[in-house]
C-alpha cells in the first residue's frame, strides 16, 4: 500500500450564477431581515 500525493488546486469549470436569495430587481432590505425577532430589544428598553 502506497500513499498517492494529493494535489489540491484552484477548483475549475466554476460559474458564478447568483446570489442566493437575491433576484437584484431592488435595493430594499429583504423581507425576513424586517420581520426577524431582535433578541436584545426587550434589554435595550429597560
Amino acid at each position: 500500500y502506497k500513499d498517492h500525493e494529493m494535489e489540491i488546486g484552484y477548483p475549475t469549470d466554476v460559474r458564478h450564477v447568483a446570489h442566493v436569495g437575491w433576484d437584484g430587481s431592488s435595493m430594499s432590505t429583504p423581507s425576513w431581515v424586517s420581520t426577524r425577532e431582535r433578541p436584545f430589544s426587550s434589554a435595550a428598553k429597560s
